[in-house]
């Protein structure tokens, strides 16, 4: 039988249906005008939680933790890599961890409260494959605003074809960014396959390098 990729795996149709929305902010940010979306993160580096290898930079986390690390820039680099790490982390948290990353990483509203209880019929007590594990590749912030961002998303299956998951973060009351969890009536939720990663993507190094995209 063909093992499915983690992201997808893990996903279902639960976290398809509870990885973010595609609201539409403004292009241009409420700060300087010159600020650059496409800015990439300082010196990432990788962790590994369940399997999955997760960016961390220079613009966020600051406050670590094995599960779920917070404290990101309000930045579109440190937006981007807090929808990164929230994606992965709901996705392949086990049952004693998914209760933090939902408290920690995910934006209040009824649509975290959906997940936290539809998560309780997933099981992801074991840690990724190695041979299932999807690689995040890059991402591109679409808008941004002091109060929320786009973010495209960008992965690798093992297989080497390439998917795009469109998620949106919000700045909560906590002073971070948290990943808004979608309605149910929310269409515009998806995560779909591409051909090839767009020219305007910012590409992360890969976790066996130092630099390389």
């Amino acid at each position: 039988m063909k093992r499915r990729p983690a992201l997808a795996a893990a996903a279902g149709v639960l976290c398809v249906a509870a990885i973010g929305t595609a609201v539409h902010l403004n292009q241009a940010s409420t700060g300087p005008a010159a600020l650059d979306l496409a800015a990439p993160p300082t010196n990432v580096r990788w962790v590994t939680f369940q399997g999955m290898q997760i960016p961390e930079a220079n613009e966020g986390p600051h406050n670590a933790s094995a599960v779920a690390p917070t404290g990101y820039d309000r930045s579109p680099a440190g937006a981007a890599l807090a929808a990164i790490n929230a994606t992965v982390r709901m996705s392949v948290a086990d049952r004693d961890q998914w209760p933090d990353v939902s408290r920690l990483n995910l934006a209040p509203g009824p649509g975290r409260e959906r997940f936290a209880v539809n998560r309780v019929q997933v099981s992801m007590d074991r840690p990724v494959a190695p041979g299932d594990a999807e690689r995040v590749i890059g991402y591109r912030v679409r808008a941004f605003n002091e109060a929320g961002a786009n973010v495209d998303i960008f992965t690798e299956a093992p297989d080497t074809s390439k998917l795009v998951t469109f998620t949106q973060v919000a700045w909560t009351h906590n002073q971070d960014w948290g990943l808004v969890v979608a309605s149910a009536a929310d269409h515009d939720n998806r995560k779909v396959a591409i051909t090839t990663t767009p020219a305007d993507a910012v590409l992360l190094p890969r976790p066996d390098t130092k630099g390389a995209p």
